[in-house]
């Protein structure tokens, strides 16, 4: 336990000032979204809540994923940490994907809440399929599985890089952007794949080449940091 604390203790000062920065971008971005609604100062306008939701979900699939690999980042800047530590591959990545999600939810919390301040005002308008159980669970369950699978994909992609450009520089860029190009193809597939079969089966697709690109990013950058 005390071994957790410390790395958690240790990621908290990795990311604690790049969460402090997208959190006073996405409150700058919320009140500049819902004030002309509140003060009325533009004719009649009336935001809908929706819009609202959607735009701060699809920032946070991406915050999600910039935190993690922020840290990801300044750790692999100093390889001594990764060599000595007595943490396995797993435990250091799977505490960082634990504060990233935890600084992200508290994010996205706190822009929701000033959506909330959006429809308390009347500024904005409600679409109740957003609010309805069915439709805010599909919602919220594609926000996660959406920013695991980014997340995962975006670790396996950035270990190829690293260790790509160990052999050819700047060129390596050569060598994932096709990477990216098919993964862009897939995320596409499986984002029509939940709308049109059932949330179970779909679940099921996002959560297995999460876990398959994760590991395989892993296992990538063990054996690059430490044999």
């Amino acid at each position: 336990m005390t071994t957790y604390r410390g790395l958690l203790s240790k990621e908290w000062q990795l990311m604690k000032w790049s969460f402090v920065g997208y959190l006073l971008t996405n409150l700058v971005i919320s009140v500049f979204s819902l004030a002309p609604s509140i003060v009325g100062s533009v004719g009649n306008i009336r935001l809908e809540m929706s819009s609202l939701v959607n735009m701060w979900l699809i920032l946070h699939m991406f915050f999600f994923t910039a935190l993690f690999l922020q840290s990801l980042h300044k750790d692999i800047e100093q390889p001594d940490i990764w060599f000595h530590s007595p943490a396995s591959i797993w435990e250091l990545l799977g505490v960082k994907v634990v504060m990233a999600f935890v600084l992200n939810s508290s994010s996205l919390l706190i822009c929701l809440l000033s959506a909330g301040v959006a429809y308390v005002t009347g500024a904005s308008e409600v679409k109740l399929n957003l609010f309805g159980l069915p439709g805010a669970t599909h919602i919220f369950i594609t926000f996660f599985m959406s920013s695991c699978l980014i997340m995962s994909f975006s670790l396996f992609i950035w270990v190829i890089y690293k260790i790509t450009a160990y052999k050819i520089s700047h060129l390596a860029i050569l060598v994932v952007m096709p990477l990216i190009f098919a993964g862009s193809v897939v995320w596409g597939i499986l984002s029509a794949i939940n709308d049109t079969k059932s949330i179970l089966f779909s679940s099921f697709m996002y959560i297995t080449i999460s876990i398959v690109l994760f590991a395989g990013g892993a296992t990538l950058l063990e054996k690059k940091v430490r044999y």
